[in-house]
């Protein structure tokens, strides 16, 4: 493909999204024209991603109604997420990333909602980290849980997530059974309420 068509399909692309847009909500517009007044730069090298969280939204209204599109929480909420939504390599923790955002949208009380410490936490973690908490029992309280399904493969992660305050380190100087190394682990309240965008 030449550079002009090229260029041409990206330019596309993000006018196929500012329609979008146009037609969705002026709440919405006012969040999409300030995300291009700050990000313009960006969304016009990853169009594809803007184009994919413009029809993410456009394709929930019944998540995103006119009230809620119409608030300055919303509007602010939306040119974070979106920000980062740009900036995410991975396409595993973009997906999550509208899980979160969906999330944000739903309660009640935005202003308790930690949607910036759940995507900072997100933009940590990596494909293993999160494919690792998706085989942690987050119901499991006793002091003698591990995840020992393959000796030693999943201890760095545990450990990752123990840094990030998802999971509790509850070995306690104990010691490792031999041969796993895993540490005994317990999920906390930041984590449930984490691992619940974890899944569509």
């Amino acid at each position: 493909m030449q550079e002009k068509d090229k260029q041409l399909l990206k330019s596309s692309a993000l006018n196929t999204a500012d329609a979008i847009i146009a037609a969705s909500n002026p709440g919405l517009a006012i969040a999409w024209g300030l995300a291009k007044a700050l990000f313009g730069a960006g969304m016009s090298l990853r169009q594809g991603r803007a184009l994919n969280f413009a029809e993410f939204i456009h394709d929930d209204s019944g998540t995103f109604t006119t009230e809620i599109l119409n608030t300055e929480q919303f509007q602010d909420a939306f040119v974070f997420t979106l920000e980062n939504f740009l900036r995410e390599r991975s396409e595993m923790k973009r997906e999550i990333m509208k899980n979160i955002f969906i999330g944000f949208t739903k309660v009640e009380n935005k202003k308790q909602f930690p949607l910036e410490k759940y995507v900072h936490t997100l933009s940590q973690l990596t494909e293993a980290d999160i494919e690792t908490l998706a085989k942690v029992d987050v119901t499991r309280d006793d002091p003698n849980y591990q995840i020992d399904d393959i000796p030693g493969q999943h201890t760095n992660n545990l450990y990752d997530l123990i840094s990030l305050g998802i999971l509790h380190d509850r070995t306690n100087g104990r010691n490792y059974n031999v041969g796993k190394g895993a540490p005994f682990i317990s999920v906390t309240e930041f984590g449930k309420g984490f691992c619940t965008y974890l899944k569509s």
